[in-house]
């Protein structure tokens, strides 16, 4: 164990382990977490914080985007491009952000890279109501869709 020695790791503890391919736990008080090296991505996972807007032309969704790996880990070292595609007249996509501070896509780009095996579209209300569907693909996957209904 040692301090961290630079400035993007701040105050945290570090623990510098030789990367071997498996599973690392870390138990603390009758408390647990399990870290599972992940395979290549497989699959697109989207999480709607919800799926019906209001035809406001304000109103908004956040998706959650994240890759997995065939045994169903989730491959946080990704940088993966995503596309993100609406059909629709009752809602847009927005942006897609990822996080990085270093990225400098526009934010309202159909394709953006994860970030550490991240990123979130921003679905957009318009003043139509009906259906829209939001396709997200990525090399090598199959593609995913959610839908999202307009009142």
């Amino acid at each position: 164990v040692k301090p961290a020695d630079n400035e993007e790791q701040g105050n945290m503890i570090v623990w510098e382990l030789p990367f071997e391919k498996g599973e690392l736990k870390a138990v603390i008080e009758g408390s647990e977490y399990i870290l599972v090296s992940a395979e290549e991505p497989a699959r697109i996972a989207l999480t709607a914080e919800k799926t019906a807007l209001i035809a406001d032309s304000y109103d908004t969704i956040r998706v959650d985007v994240a890759l997995y790996d065939k045994y169903g880990n989730k491959v946080n070292w990704s940088d993966n491009i995503i596309t993100a595609q609406i059909s629709g007249l009752s809602a847009t996509v927005a942006g897609i952000e990822n996080g990085c501070g270093f990225d400098v896509t526009p934010y309202f780009s159909p394709s953006r890279k994860l970030h550490n095996g991240n990123a979130v579209i921003y679905i957009k209300a318009t003043d139509i109501a009906g259906e829209s569907v939001l396709t997200v693909t990525s090399p090598g996957m199959d593609a995913v869709s959610v839908t999202i209904t307009t009142k």
